[in-house]
């Protein structure tokens, strides 16, 4: 190789005399670099930490602010559509089966979902069967309190009863809260089968016999305390004894009727039994013996129908004048006697009907009925 080769190639002369690294005491660019990196990131960023400390304290200042305003100032829940204020355990009551006579009570809890005071200004029944135990007019609840309340099974009819205990808030218009109520009454019930007696004209003193058959379409045991018959040549058969007819089943009587005299002839056949909806029952009697004539028949018929009218018409009169602290009781009583009058009123008119076309003097004015649908019972002697 000549002498311009080996200049043109410095560093191959230096590797082969062994100097493989730069010179002491020289850095190369590249380590000057590496080194100027370093002690560059190794620098403390004090503004950096004094933002973190910063917003650190703004987070712990604003979370503290956040717990006091919460402490001191509940949320308040609104009162609107679709946010149930109230809430009730249970939401259905189901009082099973009871016995004639008796009555069964039931607990409900009404609690306060919200961290408002609310006022419970209504709490009404669409079963006169169900009431409260204890009057209750309004009932506030503290926040998150709660109240409980007795509800009340005491049947006035027979059979299967459904119903709802219904709450209202005041200021609302629809109820808050629903409770679903249920209850089956065993009660008995008295059905006659005819529900009168015609004996006709008999033509002998012998006189005849007529049944009455008593039924009980009820689901409790019927207890018949008394049966008594009222009129002349009336009388039962054989001598009664209080008794009890199971549910759907069937009690005959025997009614005969002996006229002592010549002419018409009316009674009543009078039946008590422990048959809530009608305690005492009426049969209306008729027949006739010899040669009686028509319009004095027609006369015993219209006066029994009458009697029995206006003993029915005294029981509705008596019910309707109920007054009473309790106003469950005294609704029911009134109800009854709507009940009673509806029954007594066409036969009171049938009656003085009948006694007009008889003899005008013979209509009996006692009870009154306006076409308002007002009854009263007119002073004696007016």
């Amino acid at each position: 190789m000549t002498e311009e080769q080996e200049s043109e190639h410095p560093d191959k002369a230096g590797s082969r005399a062994g100097n493989t690294g730069p010179a002491q005491g020289s850095k190369s660019p590249v380590d000057a670099e590496v080194q100027e990196r370093v002690v560059y990131r190794r620098k403390p960023r004090r503004g950096l930490i004094f933002v973190k400390i910063f917003v650190f304290a703004m987070m712990a200042a604003s979370l503290g602010l956040l717990t006091w305003w919460v402490a001191t100032h509940p949320i308040k829940m609104r009162i609107g559509k679709g946010t149930r204020v109230l809430a009730v355990k249970p939401a259905k009551l189901d009082f099973g089966q009871v016995e004639a006579g008796r009555r069964l009570t039931d607990k409900v809890a009404i609690k306060n979902r919200t961290r408002d005071e609310v006022e419970i200004q209504f709490i009404e029944f669409t079963n006169d069967s169900f009431r409260l135990k204890e009057k209750v007019r309004a009932v506030k609840l503290p926040p998150r309190g709660q109240v409980e309340l007795t509800v009340v099974y005491e049947p006035n009819c027979g059979g299967l009863n459904q119903g709802e205990m219904r709450v209202r808030l005041r200021n609302q218009s629809s109820p808050e809260l629903v409770v679903d109520l249920r209850g089956e009454a065993l009660l008995p019930r008295l059905v006659l089968s005819p529900t009168s007696l015609a004996f006709g004209e008999v033509k002998t003193t012998a006189g005849s016999r007529l049944p009455l058959k008593l039924r009980n379409l009820g689901t409790e045991l019927l207890k018949v305390t008394a049966v008594s018959v009222r009129g002349q040549g009336f009388a039962l058969v054989k001598p009664f004894t209080p008794g009890t007819i199971r549910p759907n089943s069937v009690c005959t009587i025997e009614v005969a009727f002996v006229p002592a005299k010549q002419g018409a002839s009316a009674g009543l056949l009078m039946i008590a039994s422990n048959d809530p909806s009608e305690p005492e029952m009426i049969v209306l009697l008729s027949g006739s013996y010899g040669t009686a004539a028509k319009k004095e028949r027609e006369k015993a018929q219209a006066m029994a129908l009458l009697a029995q009218a206006k003993q029915e018409l005294n029981t509705a009169y008596t019910y309707l004048s109920y007054r009473s602290t309790n106003r469950l009781l005294m609704i029911q009583r009134h109800q009854m006697g709507k009940n009673a009058l509806n029954r007594a009123w066409p036969k009171y008119e049938r009656a003085n009907q009948m006694l007009r076309a008889i003899d005008p003097s013979l209509e009996d004015t006692e009870f009154y009925r306006d076409d308002e649908g007002h009854f009263g019972r007119r002073p004696q002697g007016n």
